[in-house]
């Protein structure tokens, strides 16, 4: 969620007030409260504020809460539609986002997103895997559902490259990422008129965060990324080709790219046949 303006702040204080994993959560978060109000409404500047991360689940107010504000939406009229979206993702405030970000970018309403999502989590369920996270734990399932669907909601032609993008992005420092060094794997297989059009894509979906310079991903997206590859068995091929790329473009990575090589030849250290060759 961004705070934009200081009349978003009640919001901001009654989703924290919300939050169930007690006082721990709230200082954190009430030390970046103090920033803002140091250094934001009292220069009277238009820019967005303040990135809120919770770390612990939400109630059910504060899932409805947060909903309503990555929507911008605080009408009666969504009540009824907000209770089963905030419900049916467990109060998991990134899935809960990821969700927001769809809706807006399929201008679809709260309830057709949830029908969506029930639709595709009946044909997971048939997938033994998914059978498996759904007795371990529902809401991881319910995740990966809501990232699935954004996925798919890419257009066909951008697709592969978005998801190229993104399991690169799972093998590397999720932070700073910078697109130059996105463009060097992805380069000669697209063009940068297209790499700009999904990067935009996926950061509209919010599977991406970032400025114009670097993109971050999260934590729990690339270790879903991850594992969705080994399940897959496309772990060892992935990241052989991509450290063939590291190899030749090595001289014209700038020294945080190398960060980011490095961290891709870390995951790769964990095969064996990968570091024969």
């Amino acid at each position: 969620m961004v705070v934009e303006n200081v009349n978003e702040f009640g919001i901001l204080k009654a989703i924290l007030g919300s939050l169930t994993h007690a006082e721990t959560i709230r200082a954190n978060c009430l030390v970046l409260i103090n920033t803002v109000l140091n250094h934001g409404p009292q220069c009277g500047t238009e820019e967005p504020l303040l990135h809120i991360v919770p770390l612990a689940l939400l109630d059910l107010e504060g899932g409805k809460l947060l909903i309503r504000g990555e929507l911008n939406d605080f009408s009666p009229a969504i009540e009824s539609a907000v209770d089963p979206l905030a419900e049916w993702l467990h109060g998991l405030p990134l899935p809960l986002q990821t969700a927001c970000a769809y809706i807006k970018s399929a201008k679809c309403t709260i309830l057709e997103c949830l029908e969506v999502y029930k639709e595709r989590r009946s044909q997971e369920e048939a997938d033994p895997f998914a059978a498996l996270l759904q007795d371990a734990d529902p809401g991881v399932l319910a995740t990966k559902v809501v990232w699935e669907t954004s996925l798919k909601f890419i257009q066909d032609e951008e697709k592969m490259m978005a998801l190229e993008t993104l399991r690169i992005c799972a093998y590397a420092i999720p932070e700073q990422i910078p697109y130059n060094f996105l463009a060097n794997f992805l380069q000669g297989e697209y063009s940068l008129e297209q790499f700009e059009k999904v990067i935009a894509q996926l950061r509209e979906l919010a599977l991406l965060d970032g400025d114009n310079h670097a993109c971050r991903i999260h934590r729990s997206f690339q270790a879903f990324l991850r594992a969705e590859m080994r399940n897959a068995g496309q772990e060892a091929d992935f990241l052989t080709k991509w450290l063939r790329i590291v190899n030749t473009v090595a001289e014209q990575l700038s020294s945080l790219s190398m960060l980011h090589a490095i961290s891709l030849l870390d995951h790769a250290s964990h095969h064996n046949d990968i570091l024969e060759e």
